[in-house]
């Protein structure tokens, strides 16, 4: 199974941010750190807002090439600090997949038809 710090690795530190608001999803591109964990990111001021009212986010990190998997992470905003020049986030990460469109498969039961692989989130040590 692929680490966190292996996909990061992979992938890069700029994802984009999913967080939802009174009126309605917000999307933003970010950086991330790992930090404690989980991940820290930079807030924008209509993120900032969103996650203090609905703490829930996910990451989209998109495929590298075409018919690649992308990257979708979820996690729990824990804190948020107002210190510096922008707020910066503190995320408990619950969730992370690669993923990407599966072929249907005839007699699949279930809604997901998608092929995905887990990220394991902590280092096992």
């Amino acid at each position: 199974m692929t680490s966190i710090v292996e996909a990061l690795d992979q992938y890069g530190n700029r994802p984009y941010l999913l967080t939802v608001g009174e009126d309605g999803p917000h999307t933003s591109h970010t950086r991330v750190a790992l930090a404690g964990g989980g991940l820290t990111c930079p807030l924008s001021k209509s993120a900032a807002g969103n996650v203090r009212a609905r703490p829930a986010v996910s990451f989209l990190w998109p495929a590298i090439e075409p018919g690649g998997y992308a990257i979708i992470m979820n996690g729990t905003v824990r804190h948020v600090d107002d210190g510096g020049d922008e707020p910066v986030a503190s995320i408990d990460l619950s969730k992370a997949v690669f993923h990407r469109p599966g072929a249907p498969q005839p007699g699949h039961g279930g809604s997901c038809t998608s092929d995905c692989l887990p990220i394991q989130l902590y280092e096992v040590v």
